[in-house]
């Protein structure tokens, strides 16, 4: 069984596909819910002075005199434009594109390779000026998708970090935006010249600035990365570029990079092959994530410390539970053999997975903990599921499953209940385990809950783990189920008109077994 089907009659490969292309999805659909993937950029001062109408007006005035200025005269200018399109004013955006904006810009960008350093202000101000056009809605960031190879052309530092990583914002919100514009900018070269920023701190000092870029490039290449295979084929080619992500997580320069190198991790684990996976574990990434996971839980910080704290252990959570999902035998050798000798592997992560499931942590960790113990319940012969016992994870999974947590925690709690149940990966059901399960109180209770859910999957996980608590267990299981009013449940399912046919069926193949 695997975190989201609890039938065994496929096989070993029809599961594994549906692992990926379900862990993938909820990767990308989660991601978008807890952080915008497009990120607007203030202007150091302010255009309150104007209202927005007049705002609009001298947007569309701006550009204009853009139009006229010679090369030296356009520096002014485009400081007063980045300082009014960086108020978030859609409208001021879209007179200025109106008026050509936008090949305006491309053009400094273009011939800013033969300005002296004091004149590179502008060309900052361009790619500012392009980040936060690229920050709009979908209609309005188009318009800076033709300036896509010059803001590459720029990622080498050539006019100083700062451009660098301005130019690193602007692709990184239009890799954001659409899959599409992604193909583009990883078509375009931008993969090697960000992985370069993102490494910057492991090779010169830890400046403000070196830091900054190498936090711009590590959220752009995962914008970039994000769902899509060939990117993730793209980065792990790149010398030195795995390794180097290891020791960023390893020995982090900075907390807040910290974060940006595990969110990379994150998006770049969803979308990889079998093959990058096993590439990406022995480069020693998961490893570090879980050390860098274990030594957070023990860090005792200020209250601004332990948020900081918190958000870096999300995308670190995900990344271990793509790997535990999706990873074979070479991506899991790896991490198994880097944990502390003499005590299980298995359960050394479970250790730290149970952590973040307890009372008390933030509930997106309790929903990313709880789904990365559903994966570890799917090695085989029962190590992860043995593992979870041993440390005594299964009383934090029950205790989401009936505590105060959100929805989605309870959510991912009953789905690693499930696969526990199904006593790991292609197993049918421990009787033991059922037992061991249901002896909770509301556990059974819960699970026909789920009948009535809005949420298809909870529908059929719980018809699932019905019908493995009858298989296993037989007539106590009945038993129990009649007292609980199951025959009911499952009779109105039957028939209900807004569950699918699949969920139906399922229901109809149960309720015979009562008798």
């Amino acid at each position: 069984m695997h975190r989201r089907d609890a039938r065994s009659s496929r096989t070993a490969s029809d599961l594994l596909a549906e692992k990926r292309s379900l862990s993938v999805k909820h990767s990308r659909a989660w991601r978008s819910r807890q952080l915008s993937s497009k990120r607007l950029r203030s202007s150091g001062q302010t255009a309150e002075q104007f209202t927005e109408e007049q705002q609009v007006r001298q947007a569309a005035d701006l550009t204009n005199q853009l139009k006229k200025a010679q090369p030296h005269q356009a520096a002014p200018v485009l400081r007063q434009l980045c300082c009014l399109l960086s108020t978030g004013n859609e409208d001021a955006v879209r007179f200025a594109l109106e008026s050509n904006l936008v090949n305006l810009l491309i053009k400094q960008l273009q011939r800013a390779r033969g300005l002296k350093p004091a004149d590179r202000r502008a060309s900052l101000d361009a790619a500012w000026i392009l980040t936060n056009v690229a920050a709009g809605e979908h209609g309005t960031a188009a318009a800076a998708v033709p300036a896509g190879p010059s803001l590459v052309a720029h990622l080498g530092a050539g006019l100083g970090l700062g451009v660098a990583q301005q130019c690193a914002w602007a692709l990184g919100n239009l890799a954001g935006d659409c899959q599409e514009w992604s193909d583009k900018i990883e078509a375009n070269g931008a993969i090697l010249p960000l992985v370069r920023l993102l490494l910057g701190p492991l090779q010169h000092e830890h400046g403000a600035l070196t830091l900054a870029a190498a936090q711009t490039a590590a959220w752009a290449l995962s914008n970039i990365l994000h769902g899509s295979g060939r990117q993730v084929g793209s980065m792990v080619g790149v010398p030195d570029c795995l390794e180097g992500l290891s020791r960023l997580l390893e020995q982090p320069p900075s907390q807040q990079l910290a974060q940006e190198a595990a969110w990379l991790l994150a998006s770049a684990a969803a979308a990889a092959s079998d093959a990058h996976l096993a590439v990406i574990s022995r480069a020693g990434c998961f490893t570090h994530a879980l050390t860098l996971l274990n030594n957070l839980r023990h860090h005792e910080a200020s209250a601004p410390e332990a948020c900081l704290g918190n958000t870096t252990a999300v995308p670190l959570l995900r990344a271990v539970g793509h790997a535990l999902a999706c990873g074979g035998p070479s991506t899991l050798e790896p991490i198994f053999s880097a944990q502390p000798k003499g005590a299980s592997a298995a359960g050394s992560i479970a250790e730290v997975l149970k952590h973040y499931c307890g009372p008390g942590q933030a509930a997106c960790l309790q929903q990313e903990a709880a789904w990365a113990l559903g994966s570890l319940c799917g090695l085989k012969d029962r190590i992860g599921s043995d593992a979870i016992l041993m440390a005594g994870a299964l009383e934090a999974l029950l205790g989401l499953l009936h505590g105060s947590s959100t929805w989605l925690a309870r959510r991912e709690a009953a789905f690693a209940i499930a696969n526990l149940s199904a006593g790991g990966a292609a197993g049918t059901g421990s009787p033991e385990m059922m037992l061991q399960i249901c002896a909770w109180p509301t556990v059974l209770q819960t699970f026909l809950e789920f009948l009535s859910s809005e949420d298809q999957e909870l529908v059929m996980l719980g018809l699932q783990w019905l019908e493995m608590f009858i298989r296993t267990v037989r007539e106590p299981a009945k038993a129990a189920l009649m007292s609980a009013g199951a025959l009911q449940r499952l009779t109105c399912l039957q028939s209900a008109t807004e569950v699918n046919l699949e969920s139906q069926q399922m229901a109809a193949h149960l309720i015979p077994m009562f008798s």
